[in-house]
């Protein structure tokens, strides 16, 4: 009779143990779907002179802002300059991007001290610089000479002396250029920064 109740009481322990492990189990993570990151800027196009402002238009809430002319969470029309610029909001690391566009013309101060203009705002400057598109050559490939192939030598025949000379259709060179145009063949152009005036505007008085 002893030994049956303990091996009863054997098994009930048993199944007891067995139960209580698997309460202990612990359930796997479930993974939260990322953030649905949005940007509406509050402020799409904004005049130059106007001062900075505290962006907003992100969600959700609780994320950073960031860009050309932003700064604490404030944008800078006159730091970010006349143009279209993106800002992006980062939350969780998911980002979302916009544009802000800011026109105007940009007030120029003209420092009269400055050592560099000595109160002009212009800088002396070539008026012509290499010309960019031919890097001066003054012409551009145009083709192949279809005289010599492409060779440069074209076969000649005098009496019974049989030889080769210069293509004289391409000088041999086996090619043929069309003149520049953007420097007319002179391999210069105007200096976009004085437009071929001589004189840029100064760089310290901007």
């Amino acid at each position: 009779m002893k030994r049956e109740s303990v091996v009863n009481f054997s098994f009930v322990f048993s199944i007891c143990f067995l139960i209580l492990l698997s309460g202990c189990k612990t359930e796997p993570a479930v993974k939260q779907p990322p953030a649905d990151v949005r940007l509406n800027l509050n402020k799409t196009r904004i005049y130059i002179g106007f001062p900075p402002f505290v962006l907003s238009g992100g969600t959700p809430d609780g994320g950073t802002y960031s860009g050309t002319g932003v700064s604490q969470g404030k944008f800078s029309p006159e730091k970010a300059g006349v143009g279209f610029h993106k800002i992006t909001y980062t939350y969780d690391g998911i980002k979302a991007t916009g544009t802000i566009e800011v026109f105007g013309v940009r007030k120029k101060v003209i420092d009269p001290n400055c050592p560099e203009c000595s109160g002009t705002g212009k800088v002396a400057c070539s008026p012509k610089i290499t010309c960019t598109t031919c890097d001066g050559a003054g012409r551009l490939f145009d083709r192949y000479c279809s005289e010599c192939d492409g060779k440069g030598r074209v076969r000649t025949a005098w009496k019974l002396w049989l030889g080769e000379r210069d293509c004289p259709n391409c000088n041999g060179q086996g090619k043929i250029y069309k003149t520049c145009p953007d420097c007319k063949g002179t391999g210069r152009e105007k200096c976009p920064k004085c437009k071929g005036t001589g004189k840029a505007p100064c760089p310290r008085c901007k």
